[in-house]
């Protein structure tokens, strides 16, 4: 409003627009950085694949890289969703879901981890 209580035509325009609501950019990086975490996950568990496969002396090898690198594709597909939930929910004033992709990759890091020690150790 200006000079007194006559509208002027920006006011107007202001006033009947819908309002998106104002979100903190540091919100908007830090949900980024985390989808960039997720893809240097999975990128690190496709290269331990290729290594079991190229270099590993272990039986099975070719089954642990392709489980390996499916479960890369998985953690990076995982992240990707997270990113996309939590931005909505940034963007409309809503804290994201917890969901259960970390602590299934987290489960399975472990479990991954301790069949490769069994291999390690029995060969």
């Amino acid at each position: 409003m200006c000079c007194g209580n006559r509208p002027v035509a920006g006011d107007l325009v202001t006033e009947l627009a819908p309002r998106e609501p104002e979100v903190d950019a540091r919100f908007i990086l830090a949900n980024e950085r985390t989808l960039l975490a997720w893809v240097r996950t999975s990128l690190t568990i496709i290269a331990g694949g290729v290594g079991v496969q190229q270099f590993g002396h272990v039986g099975g090898r070719r089954w642990i890289a392709v489980a390996l690198i499916l479960f890369g594709v998985f953690a990076a597909s995982a992240g990707t969703v997270r990113y996309h939930r939590a931005d909505r929910a940034i963007r409309h004033g809503r804290l994201p879901r917890a969901g259960f992709a970390p602590t299934l990759v987290s489960v399975s890091v472990i479990a991954i981890a301790l069949v490769l020690l069994v291999a390690v150790i029995v060969n």
